[in-house]
């Protein structure tokens, strides 16, 4: 009789942890919820119309990471012309409230390199090195 006691209070402890263990899993990378959008000015040279956008996530993260460096960067510059390009990054998840990130892209004249300046509020440039800047421009493409 003590066994069978025994038994039934082992399972029901079993029964209540497995039952107390049924959370709902978190998101651990919200990022799939990005979309990149690309512009390119129109023929009036004074707007910019989006012609590409990548909803890929793998692609939008990576974009995303390499662009970011320039919304942290404290270097402030105003640039002589408007950007080729403009790249917005926006989040699709319906609980995020963000604004969409949007940055300018310049090609340097006289080499391949990519130049970014951030359009946030806090501003910010960067000039990429070749890895990155071939990862842009091939986005760009």
């Amino acid at each position: 009789m003590k066994r069978i006691r025994v038994w039934i209070l082992v399972a029901l402890a079993i029964f209540l942890l497995s039952g107390c263990n049924t959370s709902t899993p978190e998101i651990d990378n919200p990022e799939p919820y990005i979309i990149v959008e690309i512009s390119k000015p129109t023929s009036n040279e004074m707007s910019y119309q989006t012609y590409k956008t990548i909803k890929d996530a793998a692609k939008a993260i990576e974009i995303k990471l390499i662009l970011k460096q320039a919304a942290e960067s404290n270097v402030m510059v105003s640039m002589s012309r408007n950007p080729d390009y403009k790249i917005t990054i926006s989040s699709i998840d319906p609980t995020a409230s963000s604004e969409p990130q949007i940055y300018g892209i310049w090609h340097s004249p006289r080499s391949k390199l990519v130049e970014v300046v951030s359009e946030g509020s806090g501003g910010g440039y960067i000039q990429l090195n070749s890895k990155d800047s071939k990862i842009v421009r091939a986005a760009l493409d």
